[in-house]
């Protein structure tokens, strides 16, 4: 997903994909276009077990356009195929950015598609040795309890203070040349070395999230190379974003409040709208006295994120979300900031995944900084717009990266199959809209809509799954005008 903050949030989603590549002749890099020289593509890996998996590394250039220079090493997992006459490789990504994809490989669900190896991998940023690094642990705490809402000057020079000694600990403890490539074009790139090192003459491919955008990239880089792709909960590839993250929440949490008020035993109103202001004038109150949770603090803003990390699952998560908020205003917030925290990739001993650091470099390396009184006019309009969406805080990470980002690519596919793109009318996390905009973009994507408030639906709705394992493995899109409403 594209974040508003530095604090990535957590893509997941259990998907398989199965399409037409297989064993063969590896097509080279293209000639119209900087990439890797033979030496790369002619690499082939070597599987070892590890655990229900089985494990290898690849090498890439750090620098596409410079092919002769440094590399970076890639890990990858492999699971393998059980079914016969096995079908390729399919290649997985859960989203992002800045998530692991190795463990991917064993949690994604493959039912039906059991002829296919599903390999998951770290993408640059993210792989050990080739990973972004920021803050310590205790100072990563300390960032998370930055207000991302502020309310008056004083709090807008903190959070802008906050934002600028994060971009300058990830430039003081990281490789700069790392820093330089990391954007998502260059991870595709990537992927079509790994398609040739596991010996596929078209890629199969599924992306959730952030992943879509990895996957859009690929179908403009090298079209002739795409078997069959599924992107699932699209991003917005324009940039655009006309529609914000902020009105996707905003939505999802008023389905919520809805639900709650409906129900005779909802503690924490009669109706929609009072749940909505208990729950909002709640969330007010942690703003001026955030209650202790050990040496830490749920604030406002870690509270807001925690309900976002429940509003991913839509109406799944509501029951889970409504525990944790009524014992958050018991006096137990453990729940809550737990959610929080896997949204930060903090795990339960303190130590951190690669989720906040690499999240934000490479979002950093894909889209330059929105201008500063832009992006506060922007987020101001919100704040009326959208009480709870906004609460996630204005778009102000990139503004002092140390690697300015290049003008924003719109991958358009042109050359590339069909595509399929399947998206929630309710996702929260890549609001409807954006699937829209992905859809006009990429030429030759097929659009189908989920009546669903759930963030990505492989694996979760019924309809939309059955249609991926359609495409994957007979080819067949859906017809014109189909919708998924199961």
């Amino acid at each position: 997903m594209s974040g508003r903050r530095l604090a990535a949030a957590l893509v997941l989603g259990a998907v398989t994909l199965a399409g037409c590549t297989g064993p063969g002749a590896s097509p080279g890099p293209s000639a119209d276009s900087p990439s890797a020289p033979g030496s790369f593509y002619a690499q082939r890996l070597t599987w070892t077990p590890c655990g229900r998996l089985e494990c290898a590394t690849a090498s890439v250039p750090l620098d596409h356009a410079d092919p002769t220079g440094r590399t970076l090493t890639l890990p990858l997992a492999r699971r393998k195929a059980t079914a016969a006459p096995r079908r390729g490789t399919l290649f997985v990504n859960p989203g992002g950015p800045g998530v692991s994809g190795t463990w991917f490989a064993a949690a994604f669900d493959r039912r039906d598609l059991e002829a296919y190896d599903i390999v998951g991998w770290d993408p640059r940023g993210v792989a050990a040795g080739a990973r972004v690094t920021c803050l310590d642990a205790a100072a990563a705490d300390r960032f998370d309890e930055v207000d991302f809402s502020p309310d008056d000057a004083g709090e807008l020079g903190a959070l802008r203070a906050a934002t600028a000694s994060f971009a300058a600990a990830c430039a003081a403890h990281t490789d700069p040349a790392l820093l330089a490539h990391l954007s998502t074009r260059e991870t595709a790139r990537d992927l079509d070395i790994l398609r040739a090192a596991v010996g596929d003459d078209r890629l199969t491919f599924y992306g959730a999230s952030y992943g879509t955008l990895i996957g859009a990239h690929y179908a403009d880089l090298f079209p002739d190379r795409v078997g069959r792709m599924v992107l699932d909960a699209p991003v917005d590839v324009t940039g655009a974003e006309e529609v914000s993250q902020a009105a996707g929440f905003e939505a999802s949490f008023r389905a919520f409040a809805a639900w709650c008020g409906g129900r005779p035993d909802c503690p924490l109103g009669d109706d929609g709208d009072a749940v909505a202001a208990t729950l909002l004038g709640w969330l007010d109150g942690l703003d001026a006295a955030p209650p202790a949770v050990g040496a830490r603090r749920l604030t406002q803003s870690l509270a807001a994120l925690g309900m976002a990390r429940h509003l991913y699952a839509g109406e799944e998560g509501w029951p889970r979300l409504l525990a944790a908020v009524t014992a958050a205003r018991a006096g137990d917030p453990r729940r809550l900031l737990a959610a929080a925290d896997a949204m930060n990739g903090r795990n339960g001993d303190g130590t951190r995944d690669p989720l906040q650091a690499s999240g934000a470099a490479i979002r950093c390396a894909d889209r330059a900084a929105r201008p500063w009184a832009e992006a506060l006019a922007r987020w101001e309009a919100e704040r009326v717009a959208f009480p709870f969406g906004s609460l996630l805080g204005p778009d102000l990470g990139c503004l002092d990266w140390p690697v300015v980002a290049p003008a924003w690519t719109t991958p358009r596919g042109a050359g590339a199959p069909p595509l399929l793109l399947v998206a929630a009318t309710g996702d929260p996390a890549t609001p409807y809209p954006w699937a829209e905009a992905t859809a006009r973009a990429l030429g030759s994507a097929v659009l189908l809509p989920v009546e669903s408030g759930a963030h990505v639906r492989y694996g979760g709705d019924p309809c939309a799954t059955a249609a991926v394992r359609d495409y994957l493995l007979a080819g067949r899109l859906p017809a014109a005008a189909s919708r998924c409403s199961t």
